[in-house]
């Protein structure tokens, strides 16, 4: 597989006030509980900044329906809803969009939240900005539009 896109998500682990640091292999268990061969996302990004693999990158994903077979998932642990990424988990999980829109050469504009891919959920969270986040990558060299 050769990604064109990066999804990006949240746990969606928490509460008003409550905010859990799940890990990859939490969120493995509960996909398997769900009958999937294993967890969904490529990447999980902690609130430490610890980034853990999931799914390698060659495997198409279980993330986002109509874009599994051309997209990386990367989950953020938390829940957008409640908090948005800061400190540590912000910097560490734009390097690692960065890494990867630099390899596969993918553009900021196809840096997606789930929600703008059609979802009827407000993943990666009201309180995560994608634009900002694309805005960011842009200002650190992704081009921001499709490449010839």
């Amino acid at each position: 597989m050769v990604p064109e896109f990066i999804i990006l998500h949240t746990a969606a682990s928490g509460a008003a006030g409550v905010v859990w640091d799940v890990s990859c292999a939490e969120i493995d268990r509960w996909h398997r509980a769900e009958k999937w061969d294993c967890v969904g996302y490529h990447y999980v990004v902690r609130l430490s900044g610890k980034i853990e693999v999931g799914r390698a990158e060659w495997r198409q994903g279980a993330h986002c329906l109509g874009y599994n077979a051309r997209s990386l998932g990367v989950c953020f642990s938390g829940h957008g809803d409640f908090m948005g990424w800061a400190g540590e988990q912000l910097e560490s999980g734009l390097a690692l969009v960065l890494a990867l829109a630099v390899r596969y050469r993918i553009p900021a504009c196809r840096v997606l939240g789930h929600r703008e891919t059609g979802a009827l959920k407000s993943c990666p969270g009201r309180l995560v900005n994608v634009g900002v986040v694309r805005k960011e990558l842009e200002s650190r060299g992704v081009p921001r539009d499709v490449l010839s």
